[in-house]
């Protein structure tokens, strides 16, 4: 087609309208989900233990959830949560996360959510979703977590992911306008343990959660205005452990009896870290050495000594061998330990808390045999109201 110099003309300046409109005017939808740190990319560091130990914006209803780096076994990026949806012997043992959506969703409208998940099998009665208008932390006690099945929204479609393993989620559903709190995991009654397959060696039924998205259905709805201020301000949440329970219990208190007059917070707890050198236990074991027993029970009369009021147990490991077996090691040691203080020592088990932490805190280089022995260490983290 020839062109003459008016077509060109008008070309230019119809081309420089539409640039200038959209630079003036730009129309902002949702590129973005409504989700914050869907990835559990972004790492919080926690006020009472000062370390990186949960992601940003996501909140967790159990000791036993874990937050997991392992970027052979993420499907993307480095980290990716493990959840459990049942255990054969204790009803209760079930865990959940939790995240505040960024935006009011718009009553009537259909919204998405999609998420990647690994398990032996994707059930759809295990796998649940919830959205309220309340943040969950304020009914976390058992049985009142479980939900009215007909508020579970269970997912429309899964399908095979690129990554072997992972496998592609997708809830729809129709919002109310009223939600505000997204919660995933197994929130119903469910007693047939015996029917699923996939069990560990500790008797849960593990899944994993990777990518969790939210975004409308239609693709020309806009973005909230406050959304980036939302992101900020639920980033700026960093208490995770005994802090965030009492401001839990606090906001409970303020809602259910409005009458009674709040007690102000108590000043933050003081914090000690005693360490563990890998030298109490078996060679590649988390069995006891009895030979330095007597090292654990003066550390043991040390912490008595302190009047603390909640105990945290983490095992570390050196580098070598693979993640998962020295995540699994390092949670072995910390539940030996836990085990030890209750059962030898008289340590009440509701004040004290245990997990492993794998490789993935080292303090130092594992390049030298000094630098290994190091981290291979089991940290007990004292909380104290003196």
């Amino acid at each position: 087609m020839h062109l003459n110099k008016c077509h060109i003309n008008f070309l230019f300046r119809k081309t420089a309208f539409i640039v200038f409109f959209a630079i003036q005017f730009p129309f902002v939808n949702y590129s973005q989900s409504i989700v914050a740190n869907g990835g559990f990319e972004d790492e919080n560091t926690c006020t009472e233990l000062k370390a990186k130990c949960a992601p940003e914006a996501w909140f967790i209803f159990s000791k036993d959830q874990r937050y997991i780096k392992s970027p052979n076994y993420a499907f993307n990026g480095n980290y990716f949560v493990s959840m459990i949806m049942l255990n054969r012997t204790e009803k209760a043992k079930r865990t959940f996360i939790e995240s505040k959506l960024l935006c009011t969703l718009q009553a009537g409208h259909e919204y998405k959510i999609e998420m990647m998940v690994r398990a032996e099998k994707v059930e759809k009665e295990l796998l649940n979703v919830i959205l309220r208008e309340q943040d969950m932390f304020l009914v976390r006690q058992w049985p009142e977590m479980l939900v009215d099945p007909s508020k579970i929204f269970s997912y429309s479609d899964v399908q095979a992911a690129s990554k072997k393993g992972w496998n592609k989620v997708t809830f729809q559903f129709k919002a109310d306008g009223r939600e505000r709190w997204l919660i995933i995991g197994h929130l119903s009654e469910q007693e047939n343990v015996a029917s699923y397959k996939g069990y560990d060696g500790f008797g849960n039924l593990l899944y994993y959660i990777d990518d969790v998205t939210m975004s409308p259905v239609d693709p020309n709805e806009q973005i909230c205005p406050d959304y980036e201020a939302n992101k900020t301000a639920l980033y700026e949440i960093n208490e995770r452990h005994s802090l965030f329970d009492e401001k839990m219990i606090r906001m409970k208190d303020s809602i259910y009896n409005p009458k009674r007059i709040a007690k102000p917070l108590p000043p933050p707890p003081k914090i000690d870290t005693l360490l563990l050198s890998d030298i109490l236990f078996e060679l590649d074991k988390s069995t006891l050495n009895p030979k330095f027993t007597s090292e654990l029970d003066k550390m043991a009369e040390q912490i008595k000594a302190k009047s603390f009021n909640h105990l945290i147990i983490v095992g570390h490991t050196d580098s070598i061998g693979s993640d998962s077996y020295n995540q699994q090691l390092s949670e072995n040691r910390a539940t030996t330990i836990f085990n030890y203080l209750a059962q030898q020592k008289g340590f009440d088990p509701t004040l004290m808390e245990h997990r492993g932490e794998g490789e993935k805190r080292p303090v130092v280089s594992n390049s030298t045999e000094t630098g290994r022995q190091r981290n291979r260490r089991v940290e007990l983290i004292l909380f104290r109201q003196d």
